[in-house]
């Protein structure tokens, strides 16, 4: 019986069905009889189905189709093959493995290739849009211009740490004193308390660079793509650049977060009055007022 459906098999089949209808599967062989030659394909199915040696028949959903010396074909679970087949067995499982994987990620590559433009055109899309990335960027710098160093300073480590409050601090008032002396006698404490007098809402905003995100991260990696032959890259290449289309789409999330917070940051009249409390004075003695959701 000669074999012709080795180029045919996929590396990996889901449906049993599929397999099942190969004209030389066999869903039972007499492993005595039959020599494994080598595994062909990889099963993964969302139903168990018997392992085909003869001794076995134990249900599993994964496995490998196998092929033996005569052209015959079965599945076998990983024990079974093992037995059947021996340490050949172990290195041509490795071997599909790793045939596996780059096929994946070549398909994945490719998948992008064909979408670049759409790629660079989402790019643009963010960017340019009304209170977008250029929107964003120009009004980051415009607040890094108006408030001192040490404020703005201040600012991104508050957003670092997450210190959203901004609080001042108040003289306590008589009767707060005298409480205070009488549950703590003889004990002195300061005349002032602290108020938390409001929270500047969207101010994580300033922990990233949008700009870096959507040029360094997204737009570069997908702009190489068209440079790009996927057949003819190593492993360690592809293995890289799977990688980074790999962060695509969360990093494409994540610049909408950081508009979204940008947005609520400067739209919100409160914060204006918070970071004017924090003393930020610029060039000219006070913080100018500007339309922050200016898009222009």
């Amino acid at each position: 019986m000669e074999s012709n459906y080795e180029n045919e098999a996929p590396l990996m089949f889901y449906d049993y069905a599929e397999v099942a209808k190969r004209p030389n599967f066999r869903p039972e062989i007499d492993t005595s009889k039959h020599k494994i030659e080598k595994i062909i394909s990889k099963s993964i199915f969302p139903d168990k189905h018997p392992c085909g040696k003869k001794d076995c028949h134990q249900p599993h959903k994964n496995g490998w189709v196998v092929e033996t010396v005569d052209n015959l074909e079965t599945l076998v679970g990983s024990k079974c093959g093992l037995e059947w087949g021996g340490d050949t067995f172990l290195s041509q499982i490795a071997a599909l493995d790793k045939r596996i994987k780059r096929e994946s990620k070549l398909k994945i590559i490719s998948e992008f290739i064909q979408n670049t433009d759409l790629l660079i055109e989402r790019v643009h899309e963010i960017k340019t849009r009304t209170n977008g990335a250029l929107w964003l960027s120009k009004t980051i710098t415009r607040l890094e211009t108006e408030c001192t160093e040490d404020i703005f300073r201040n600012l991104k480590r508050r957003a670092a740490k997450g210190e959203t409050s901004v609080t001042k601090d108040v003289l306590k008032t008589k009767e707060e004193r005298e409480l205070e002396s009488s549950m703590n006698v003889g004990v002195s404490s300061s005349a002032y308390k602290t108020l938390i007098i409001g929270h500047l809402d969207g101010l994580e905003v300033l922990n990233f660079d949008i700009r870096q995100i959507l040029i360094q991260k997204i737009y570069s990696t997908v702009i190489s793509l068209k440079h790009v032959n996927p057949s003819t890259l190593s492993t360690p290449a592809l293995n890289k650049l799977s990688l980074e289309l790999g962060e695509i789409d969360t990093l494409f999330l994540q610049a909408e977060d950081i508009l979204g917070y940008g947005k609520k940051f400067f739209s919100n009249e409160s914060n204006f009055k918070l970071i004017k409390a924090l003393d930020i004075e610029n060039k000219h003695g006070h913080l100018t007022k500007i339309n922050w959701m200016d898009n222009t």
